[in-house]
């Protein structure tokens, strides 16, 4: 069963957060590497 309506709680703390693990991922995990990389 899809339920009627998506708790909107719950969407504002899941987006938000799947956007900054995105972000996490995309951005600072190269820039710490190539630091890392650089000494």
């Amino acid at each position: 069963m899809i339920p009627d309506e998506i708790p909107l709680p719950l969407a504002i703390i899941l987006i938000p957060t799947l956007w900054a693990i995105a972000g996490y991922r995309l951005w600072i995990l190269p820039a710490l590497a190539k630091k890392g990389t650089h000494e």
